[in-house]
């Protein structure tokens, strides 16, 4: 019943998701429901643990195509191809709601939440390609079939077994239609990042982070309750019990020596009894006496301590620890806390960790690639490639490297292209996914049209491009002008 107590309010959390679970036998169903819904629960409710998931897919960012073939032609139209298409969530996403760079986002965050999502290549019924995507909790193996009877009895958690371990098909509930349909393996691709062949599915990266989380969040439910009734009950009355009755002071004696005189003159009328005072106000308040020997103190609640705020970090360090990504704390929680060296030394770790997870990212994406590719191929629409062994597996460019100090990195690479220690396309397609190649192409555009429109406005080209102060001349514009003058310099 381990599972089903995770899955409930427990006051006492020292309980281990992993390993549970009969380590001979996949995960089944009731043990991967179990712990997506629970990770599902605090990623939805727990400020902490919806900032790592954020924080990871923000970190690994999205990924763009580059053809490498030697077809150079197309390798440009397949991917204006891929990208006009995939770009539009009307011709990408099945259900018409996402592009290609937010189906990337979001399959990241199912991964990390509950372990796993299933790509499905599907086609319209004129031949155009769409990707259908499909939960967890769609993956289900116990909807329609007997668990005793063979051949059905390798299947488990959604996933059918062949030789060797080898996965043959799927089983998806549909939530549209409320059916379970059984999916080829060669169409689908099962995206995660536990690439465990003893196991078919993908556990939740968060199963390390559920009884931390939970743990933070009834500490801070208790510590919420006790600053609020301190809050309301901001005052307490006291009485010190060793002290003695006091004796009567102030009014109260003197009417009681005025009594002692009279009696002893003989007079035998009665004293008047106490006078009724008059409540007194200050600004508006009552001013409320005690009773003698009492004294008003005020709460002051001191929740959470500073023992309790040090632990509070240690926790959540453990939360940014415990994902699969292994994120760094300082990026996931307190980045403005790094500087200097150490910020440079985090931001290389946390560029290596998303590298890492991008590469499991690279074969989901080849799959989306391949069945636009094959399908603009049989619909006329993109010609064969003269190249067709490198046109299944594209280059894919992750984003921008990371930097501190921008013109410091920028001038250490010219410093190494100089000296023919880098080539000048890593540093263009890390920064603006483009060759140098195309970068070349792109600035000759660009000049051209400079000195095609100064000519045609019959302004010299220095008025419409200026050169920097203190810079030398460059060659094409010195000839420019020279010719514009009409005179040549030798």
């Amino acid at each position: 019943m381990w599972g089903y107590d995770a899955a409930t309010w427990s006051p006492s959390r020292n309980y281990n998701f992993w390993p549970l679970g009969d380590p001979r036998q996949p995960l089944t169903d009731f043990d991967l429901m179990t712990i997506y819904r629970r990770a599902r629960s605090l990623e939805a409710n727990n400020p902490a643990v919806k900032k790592v998931v954020r924080t990871t897919v923000q970190v690994m960012g999205y990924m763009t195509p580059r053809a490498t073939t030697q077809d150079e032609e197309w390798n440009r139209l397949a991917r204006e191809l891929f990208l006009r298409k995939a770009m539009n969530p009307k011709t990408f996403d099945a259900s018409g709601r996402l592009n290609y760079i937010q189906a990337q986002e979001w399959t990241e965050k199912r991964a990390i939440v509950d372990g796993d999502v299933l790509s499905v290549n599907v086609t319209t019924a004129d031949g155009q390609p769409r990707i259908r995507f499909y939960q967890a909790p769609q993956l289900t193996a116990s909807a329609g079939v007997d668990m005793l009877k063979a051949p059905e009895s390798r299947l488990r958690a959604g996933v059918t077994l062949g030789q060797g371990g080898r996965i043959t098909s799927y089983r998806v509930l549909d939530f549209s239609t409320n059916k379970v349909y059984t999916i080829p393996a060669a169409r689908a691709f099962l995206y995660g990042h536990s690439n465990d062949p003893a196991d078919p599915r993908h556990v939740s990266e968060l199963v390390a982070v559920i009884p931390t989380a939970q743990d933070l969040l009834e500490i801070n439910r208790l510590h919420k309750g006790q600053i609020k009734i301190g809050a309301t009950f901001g005052l307490i009355e006291t009485k010190n019990l060793a002290d003695a009755e006091p004796a009567a002071t102030g009014l109260k004696n003197t009417r009681l020596l005025k009594r002692a005189a009279g009696a002893g003159e003989g007079n035998a009328a009665p004293l008047p009894g106490p006078v009724n005072e008059k409540p007194m106000y200050i600004d508006g308040n009552k001013v409320i006496s005690l009773a003698p020997g009492r004294e008003l103190k005020t709460l002051h609640n001191s929740n959470p301590s500073n023992e309790v705020r040090a632990f509070f970090g240690d926790q959540l360090n453990s939360v940014a620890y415990g994902t699969a990504s292994g994120l760094l704390h300082q990026v996931a929680f307190a980045p403005e806390t790094l500087g200097g060296a150490s910020a440079r030394f985090v931001l290389s770790q946390t560029k290596d960790l998303a590298d890492a997870r991008n590469r499991d990212r690279v074969n989901l994406l080849n799959s989306w690639w391949q069945h636009f590719i094959a399908c603009a191929i049989a619909t006329g629409e993109l010609r064969p490639c003269k190249d067709p062994e490198r046109m299944w597996s594209p280059k894919w460019t992750s984003r921008s490297a990371w930097a501190i100090d921008y013109a410091r990195d920028i001038n250490s690479f010219i410093a190494l292209k100089g000296n023919n220690l880098a080539a000048a396309s890593l540093y263009t397609e890390a920064n603006y996914d483009m060759t140098y190649q195309e970068l070349l192409d792109m600035l000759a555009a660009e000049r051209k049209a400079e000195i095609e429109t100064a000519e045609r406005h019959g302004i010299p080209l220095s008025a419409l491009v200026a050169t920097p102060a203190g810079a030398a001349p460059q060659p094409w514009l010195q000839q420019e002008e020279e010719k514009a003058a009409g005179t040549k310099t030798e």
